[in-house]
């Protein structure tokens, strides 16, 4: 699905990428596009920590969304994390 996803946004810009390698390590990826060996699809406030070594291009203004996990220790009574967890919870539904 999240490949799916990318691959539309490829499509809509105009490319279809050859996807020749693939890492599930983005800071692994962006090290290889750094050492000239490619590119690659990122979130873009991810490559823009990186733009003194690549290239930022964007190739939608779309909004993109992607499901991301969160992990806590189980039963955690710390304030701190409950509140973290009703902050992402609420940030979730919007």
């Amino acid at each position: 699905e999240f490949n799916d996803a990318w691959l539309g946004i490829c499509k809509r810009a105009g490319f279809s990428p050859q996807i020749v390698q693939e890492t599930a390590e983005m800071e692994t990826a962006l090290a290889l596009v750094a050492a000239g060996m490619g590119v690659g699809l990122f979130p873009e406030g991810l490559a823009r920590q990186h733009r003194r070594f690549v290239a930022v291009k964007s190739l939608t203004r779309e909004k993109v969304r992607s499901e991301i996990g969160l992990a806590v220790l189980r039963d955690s009574a710390k304030l701190l994390t409950r509140n973290f967890l009703a902050v992402a919870k609420a940030t979730a539904k919007r």
